[in-house]
């Protein structure tokens, strides 16, 4: 097949009409597997059985695996502390707690990223103020959270589908700002050269199986500081509010909680998973690196708009983004159907302010007006945002490819 626009686009009717899409019962575009993880799977399985052996399963907190592990993630990631939790949320609500976040406090969050940072922020009792999203990469507008953001307030820096945010430059023009990053999605984004998630007071990260490179076999998560206190209290934090024998070795078994804290640990059985995801982490962050340029050049070919890289930054291809154009927006849906069907792993991304929820929340407490609303009709206007999840191997991302070409372009089908 041959991956041009010579081809004509078709209309989303004509397109999802087409008996040869395997969504009408036409062959699948999809069938080369991914190339298989990286890391040593005999060694990992024989490490948990050590950990079962030992009757270790259920450490919760300080064996040697999960102090191993935060050790050689943070320093991937040029950091000089991990606290490893149980899940990217939780390190973000950790974070924010050590913060100073507390109910009323204000936290700006971007409109472009998943739903859980909002959530968190409204558990915790704080107020929200909506970051406006950049119109051509769909990461927060830093001309315009510069401008806008209150003062004091905490700011969550969201390196949104592995793409850089320019916290340099925020923390440049904004100094009164508190900013924690979130790189749930960031392994391997670079920022002039620099792994992103080391300018903030801390970087957030998420260890979930289904798009990490470094994972746990389930869904755990880290934060990674170079502040020593910090980390040894949101150690604590993290573990009921309470010292830990493993960080403090005079301390009882079980100590009087020191202040209010949280159930976020995890088990030695997740950080041995991390550590042997970690060992191999360039080879596997440049092997997807290499597959989403590829597939970004074959969509690029096919016309269908890949969402541009942010200025100096070197993405890790969390997905490789996409907008069909806003034709779609009445088929989203069904094109999403269509583009499983063949076998992509695509996705479909909203805003913050295109859930129906938001406003309500929001306006709650005061805070959803007409900024907002301008916010959300920009968004809008956006036409849908869809996701393809790269996966190693040059069939399989020229399969993918031409999954999608059926669907937009004549006579590829």
């Amino acid at each position: 097949m041959q991956l041009t626009a010579t081809s004509r686009a078709r209309t989303p009717e004509a397109a999802l009409a087409d008996p040869a899409l395997a969504v009408n019962g036409g062959p699948r575009a999809v069938t080369a597997t991914p190339a298989p993880p990286l890391l040593d799977r005999d060694a990992l399985a024989d490490d948990i059985g050590r950990i079962m052996r030992e009757d270790r399963a259920f450490v919760w907190y300080g064996g040697p695996r999960q102090k191993a592990f935060e050790a050689a993630f943070a320093e991937l990631v040029g950091a000089r502390h991990g606290v490893m939790c149980s899940s990217g949320t939780a390190a973000l609500q950790l974070l924010l707690h050590a913060a100073g976040v507390r109910r009323g406090s204000v936290v700006a969050v971007p409109d472009f990223t998943f739903h859980s940072v909002l959530s968190c922020v409204l558990s915790m009792g704080a107020v929200p103020f909506l970051m406006a999203v950049d119109a051509q990469t769909l990461m927060t507008d830093v001309d315009r959270a510069v401008a806008e953001v209150p003062r004091g307030a905490v700011l969550v820096a969201v390196h949104a589908t592995g793409r850089a945010l320019d916290v340099p430059r925020i923390l440049a023009e904004r100094p009164d700002l508190t900013v924690v990053e979130d790189t749930a999605d960031a392994q391997a984004t670079l920022l002039r050269g620099r792994q992103v998630g080391t300018d903030g007071l801390g970087a957030c990260w998420s260890f979930t199986t289904s798009h990490n490179e470094v994972h746990t076999a389930g869904v755990a998560g880290m934060v990674t500081t170079d502040d020593r206190q910090l980390a040894d209290r949101l150690r604590r934090l993290a573990h009921y509010g309470k010292e830990h024998r493993s960080v403090h070795p005079g301390t009882p078994l079980n100590p009087m909680p020191a202040e209010p804290g949280y159930n976020f640990m995890t088990t030695e059985v997740e950080a041995a998973a991390g550590l042997a995801a970690a060992r191999v982490a360039p080879q596997a962050w440049e092997r997807r690196r290499t597959a989403g340029r590829d597939l970004a050049g074959h969509l690029a070919a096919l016309d269908l708009s890949p969402v541009p890289e942010p200025a100096d930054s070197t993405q890790n291809f969390y997905d490789v983004l996409f907008r069909p154009g806003p034709q779609w927006t009445a088929h989203e849906e069904r094109l999403l159907d269509a583009l499983v069907a063949e076998g992509c792993p695509a996705w479909s991304y909203h805003t913050l302010s295109q859930f129906p929820w938001v406003a309500a929340e929001l306006g709650a407490l005061g805070v959803w007006g007409e900024r907002e609303r301008r916010i959300a009709e920009d968004a809008d206007a956006l036409g849908p945002v869809l996701g393809i999840r790269p996966a190693p191997g040059e069939a399989r991302t020229r399969a993918v490819a031409e999954g999608a070409a059926k669907i937009f372009r004549e006579g590829n089908t």
